[in-house]
């Protein structure tokens, strides 16, 4: 039991995201409750790194928590432009009291 603990901070620049991500997947990472504050083995996160690892032959990376969809990239989804109904509606102009 000679493995330091890391921050959240620690964990954030790990994985380069942000600490709401840490903090909602602290459960999947197997996080310690020290007092207040988490930590997290740096074992315990490389288990998890590898528990995230997609099959390649997959055309998008799908959601690993059940009940949401497929997560497509950005050149995959349709511009706003395009879609039906897209574009900003405007109020009419509001009349002034005098």
């Amino acid at each position: 039991m000679n493995e330091r603990l890391l921050t959240v901070q620690e964990v954030c620049e790990v994985l380069q995201v942000a600490r709401g991500f840490v903090y909602r997947h602290a459960k999947e990472m197997a996080a310690v409750k020290v007092g207040s504050h988490l930590r997290f083995r740096r074992s315990g996160l490389d288990r998890w790194i590898e528990s995230q690892q997609l099959a390649g032959d997959e055309p998008w990376a799908t959601s690993l928590r059940p009940g949401r969809g497929p997560v497509r990239p950005k050149e995959m989804s349709v511009p706003p432009a395009t879609r039906e109904g897209a574009g900003r509606k405007r109020r009419p102009a509001r009349k002034r009291k005098c």
